[in-house]
């Protein structure tokens, strides 16, 4: 298991991975990509400060998958929309595909208490490709404020 700065998750196992900036860039055996980045909320505010930023962090990171979504070269199969892939977790994805159908390409919003997480993908359009992914957003676990 991996530890962010909200939450915990395990790449698949065998896959190289570096920081870049402040994004967890992975790599798979088959050209598949993960990009992990987030923004957590630090400091104290009165509890409608904090959720007015948490919103704009929400708005923001739907801002940049569809912003990404958009380009011409994909198709979205499934817009953002609540994920019940793992249950824990507060998390919205979007599934698309190049028109050509080989690529697949997947964006995951998470939010915590704390911030907000987006989980970019991108791998070969197959089967073992979307279990890849599914067993990622399956291992993601909140950090606790103790650990």
């Amino acid at each position: 298991m991996m530890r962010g700065t909200d939450l915990s998750y395990e790449i698949p196992a065998g896959w190289q991975h570096f920081r870049d900036g402040n994004r967890l860039v992975a790599h798979g055996e088959n050209n598949e990509e993960l990009i992990i980045s987030g923004a957590r909320i630090e400091g104290r505010g009165a509890d409608d400060e904090l959720a007015l930023i948490k919103k704009r962090l929400f708005q923001n990171a739907v801002a940049a998958v569809n912003d990404a979504a958009s380009h011409p070269q994909l198709i979205i199969t499934a817009p953002l929309e609540r994920d019940a892939t793992n249950r824990g977790l507060n998390c919205w994805t979007l599934r698309a595909q190049t028109g050509a159908g080989d690529t697949l390409f997947m964006e995951s919003i998470v939010t915590t208490d704390h911030g907000v997480t987006l989980i970019t993908f991108e791998a070969p359009n197959t089967a073992e490709s979307e279990k890849i992914y599914t067993g990622f957003i399956c291992s993601i676990r909140p950090n606790t404020e103790e650990a």
